[in-house]
């Protein structure tokens, strides 16, 4: 993976990604952990088209060069894909009890802290906390197989109570 120098690329200047002061704490965490695992994505004038916050942190840590892709997409598939990029990671959501149970585990392994992977320990507690709730209301009430049907589907005759609207 070829490495350049981080003066030699720039930010988009028409990046929609904003990267406030936490993002970037995270950013910059991870990579002084982990390094960098992938690279960011530039155009061939040197611009950013997905990787933004992680050359920002790079260069808060002080880096020089930073891995890169180099990428053939013309100025317009450029600014979709960069879109694109953002907001397929947006659409995605966590398991959040499989989420609770990984991070156990990684507060367990030595030298590897709940914040190199982007979660404080208030992060950490209130998404345990959310996992423990009870989900039910109290007052929910018990129902049997009794309850009076208003509505039938004229296909399957499945039958239903409640609003049709």
């Amino acid at each position: 993976m070829p490495k350049v120098k981080i003066s030699e690329i720039r930010l988009d200047p028409n990046n929609v990604r904003l990267h406030d002061h936490r993002n970037i704490e995270a950013i910059k965490s991870s990579l002084s952990r982990f390094g960098q695992q992938k690279p960011i994505v530039v155009g061939s004038d040197g611009t950013v088209f997905a990787g933004n916050g992680t050359l920002e942190a790079a260069k808060l840590l002080g880096w020089d060069r930073i891995n890169v892709i180099r990428s053939t997409l013309s100025k317009n598939e450029a600014a979709a894909f960069a879109i694109a990029d953002n907001r397929a990671s947006d659409l995605s959501m966590f398991d959040e009890a499989e989420l609770v149970l990984s991070l156990k585990q990684i507060e367990s392994f030595e030298g590897i802290d709940l914040e190199d992977v982007g979660y404080s320990a208030d992060d950490f507690q209130n998404l345990v906390e959310a996992m423990d709730q009870d989900p039910t209301p109290e007052d929910f009430k018990d129902y049997d197989e009794n309850i009076p049907t208003e509505h039938e589907c004229p296909k399957c005759s499945y039958k239903w109570s409640g609003s049709s609207s």
